[in-house]
C-alpha cells in the first residue's frame, strides 16, 4: 500500500529562498528537520525539478499573475534521490506599495495518482500482451495522420499484417507459447520501421502498420517486404523450440486508393487477404480493379462484388452489441448481392435494403441506450453521428430534387462500407475500453 502525505506548506523570500516549511513538506521530501531541508533547497532550488526548466516556468507565473494553480511536475526527493510528482499552488504577499514580501504555496505529493493515470491510459489505449497501441489508439493516430496528409497534401500508407499459421502453432503448443511468439512478432515489425511509424495489434494476429511522409509506392513495398521477409525468420523461444510462421500484408496509400479512413481500411484489409489467399508469405498492393482469384469478393453473372469479412478483431466486447454487428455484416453483404441482380429481381434488392435500414435503426438504438447506462463520455456525439448516417442512407435513397439520381452503386457504397463497416472499424471502437 502507498504511502499517503498530507498537503506540505512553504514560505519562501521575494527572491525564490525558502524559509519556512511545515512537517509534512519535510516528511514529502525525506527530511528530519527544517534546516536541512530550507540548506539543501536553497543550495539546489534548480535541481530540484527534474526538468530544471519548471522552475523558471514557475517563477515566471507567479510573477506574472501574481498566483500559481495545480502546477504539476516532478522533482527529486532530495534525501533518497527518488522521484515524485507534485502539483503546487502558490500566491505572492505584497506590502502596501505592491512591493513583494513572501512567496506562500502548498505541495502536494500526487505520485500514486499519476502512475493509476498511466495505468489507464495504458489499458485504455495500448494492448496489454505487445504493449503496441491497441485499434483505438491507431484509429485516432489515423485521424490525425488523414488531417495533416490533407493540409500537407503529402501521401501516407497502411498495412495490414495477418500472421500464417499462428492458429496451429497455438493449438499444438498452447496459449503460452502464442502468446511468446506474438510479442515476438510485434518486435521484429518494430524494428522494421521509423520512429514517426505506428505499429498496432488489433486482433489475436492481426497488426496494422501506419507509414506517415511516404514519396513512393516502392518506399512503401520496401517496408512491407522487410517485414515480410523478418517474419518470415525462425523464432527461437527460451527453450530453444524453433518456430515457423510467415505473415500475408495488404498496403493501401492516400491519396492514391482512398481519401477517407474507412475506405483506406477497407481496400488495405481486402489486399491483405488477397495475400493471404494467394498462398500467404506475400504483399499485395490495393488495387481498385477487381480481380476474379480475389476471393474477399463474390462472383455474378461475371461481375465481381465486395463483401465485408466479420473479424474477432472488431468485437467490442459487449455481447449484444457484437452479436447485432455480426448480424449488419450479413445483411449488408446479403444486399450487395441482391443489388448486382437487381435489374433482373428490383423486389428482392427493396426487400434487402428495407431489412439491413431497419436492423441498423433498431442496433443504433439499442447501442445508444447501452452506451448511456454505462456513461459513456462521448454518447451525444456518438448518438448524433448515427441520426447523421441514417439521414444521408435516406436521402441518397429517395433525394429530394427528384430529377438528380443517385447511382445505386454510391448508395450501397455509402450504406455497406460507410454506415456499416466504417463505422465499425472506427468510431464503435473508441468505446471498446468500456467493456473489454
Amino acid at each position: 500500500m502507498f504511502e499517503l502525505y498530507p498537503i506540505g506548506t512553504y514560505r519562501s523570500s521575494h527572491d525564490g529562498r525558502m524559509i519556512r516549511a511545515n512537517a509534512a513538506l519535510l516528511k514529502l521530501n525525506g527530511y528530519d528537520s527544517e534546516a536541512q531541508l530550507l540548506s539543501t533547497f536553497n543550495d539546489l532550488a534548480r535541481q530540484w525539478y527534474v526538468d530544471p526548466n519548471r522552475r523558471d516556468e514557475f517563477m515566471k507565473l507567479i510573477e506574472q499573475d501574481g498566483h500559481v494553480l495545480d502546477f504539476v511536475s516532478e522533482i527529486y526527493r532530495r534525501k533518497t534521490g527518488e522521484r515524485l510528482w507534485v502539483k503546487e499552488n502558490a500566491h505572492v504577499l505584497r506590502d502596501a506599495n505592491g512591493k513583494i514580501l513572501f512567496y506562500e504555496g502548498t505541495v502536494e505529493d500526487i505520485t500514486e495518482r499519476r502512475r493509476m493515470e498511466e495505468e489507464v491510459q495504458q489499458q485504455a489505449f495500448y494492448d496489454p500482451l505487445t504493449q503496441l497501441p491497441n485499434r483505438r489508439l491507431f484509429n485516432d493516430r489515423l485521424s490525425q495522420t488523414l488531417a495533416r496528409a490533407k493540409r500537407a497534401q503529402s501521401r501516407f500508407a497502411l498495412l495490414f499484417i495477418d500472421l500464417d499459421k499462428f492458429k496451429s502453432i497455438n493449438d499444438k503448443y498452447g496459449h503460452a507459447t502464442g502468446d511468446w511468439l506474438l510479442e515476438s512478432v510485434a518486435r521484429r515489425i518494430e524494428s522494421c520501421l521509423r520512429a514517426s511509424d505506428t505499429a498496432a495489434r488489433v486482433g489475436g494476429d492481426e497488426f496494422l502498420a501506419l507509414l506517415p511522409d511516404i514519396l513512393t509506392s516502392e518506399d512503401t513495398l520496401a517496408v512491407a517486404d522487410k517485414i515480410r521477409i523478418e517474419l518470415d525468420q525462425p523464432f527461437i523461444t527460451p527453450s530453444q523450440m524453433s518456430l515457423r510462421s510467415s505473415s500475408s500484408i495488404g498496403i493501401a496509400i492516400y491519396p492514391d486508393h482512398a481519401h477517407t479512413e474507412q475506405e483506406l481500411l477497407r481496400l488495405g484489409d481486402r489486399a491483405m487477404y488477397r495475400a493471404k489467399n494467394s498462398g500467404g508469405n506475400d504483399v499485395k498492393m490495393c488495387t481498385l480493379s477487381t480481380k476474379p482469384d480475389d476471393t474477399a469478393d463474390i462472383n455474378i453473372a461475371g461481375q465481381s462484388i465486395d463483401t465485408l469479412t466479420w473479424k474477432t478483431a472488431l468485437n467490442c466486447g459487449q455481447q449484444t452489441l457484437d452479436s447485432e454487428h455480426r448480424e449488419l455484416f450479413r445483411l449488408a453483404n446479403v444486399l450487395m448481392e441482391k443489388a448486382a441482380r437487381r435489374t433482373e429481381k428490383p423486389e428482392q434488392f427493396e426487400a434487402a435494403f428495407d431489412t439491413l435500414l431497419v436492423h441498423v435503426v433498431e442496433h443504433f438504438a439499442h447501442e445508444e441506450a447501452i452506451l448511456q447506462s454505462h456513461g459513456y463520455e462521448y454518447f451525444e456525439e456518438h448518438a448524433k453521428m448515427h441520426r447523421e448516417l441514417i439521414s444521408k442512407v435516406l436521402k441518397l435513397r429517395h433525394p429530394v430534387d427528384l430529377q438528380v439520381g443517385v447511382p445505386i452503386s454510391e448508395l450501397i457504397d455509402y450504406f455497406a462500407m460507410d454506415v456499416i463497416a466504417g463505422h465499425m472499424m472506427i468510431e464503435d471502437q473508441k468505446f471498446a475500453s468500456l467493456f473489454f
